[in-house]
């Protein structure tokens, strides 16, 4: 009895764990517009930090552009159950990749740097976008 109480334990761990991971893939899918952008605490204001979007497509590549609609990076997505973290793998090369800790609420997306891959404390608040452009 005692080895049935346990194995269905571990059995709806790993399908909450699963479904949990679901949920959250599903909602970082879509289009998401930089709303503020922030290095060592301060908001900055230049165009080329704050005037950005990123979508993040369902089979796993995510595609940033600017202001000007031009795509300007590519890669693949994925979030990290385990550690909680949003890895972003960059067709540019591996000085490009990056690593987030990320909160969801809502239609807002916050995004803190990983120490791994910046000297820098950076944050960046995305805000849900009307609609993908797929």
């Amino acid at each position: 009895m005692r080895r049935i109480l346990v194995t269905a334990s571990i059995t709806l761990v790993i399908v909450f764990g699963f479904v949990s991971c679901s949920d959250i893939s599903d909602k970082i899918q879509g289009k998401w517009n930089v709303q503020r952008f922030l290095i060592d605490g301060e908001i900055q204001d230049k165009p080329e930090l704050t005037k950005k979007w990123i979508e993040f497509l369902p089979d796993g590549k995510y595609v940033v552009g600017n202001y000007l609609h031009e795509k300007t990076q590519t890669g693949k997505w994925e979030y990290d159950l385990i550690d909680l973290e949003l890895k972003l793998d960059s067709d540019l090369g591996p000085f490009d990749d990056s690593l987030w800790e990320i909160t969801i609420r809502e239609d807002e997306m916050i995004w803190i740097g990983s120490p791994e891959f910046t000297d820098s404390y950076l944050e960046i608040i995305y805000v849900k976008a009307e609609q993908s452009s797929e």
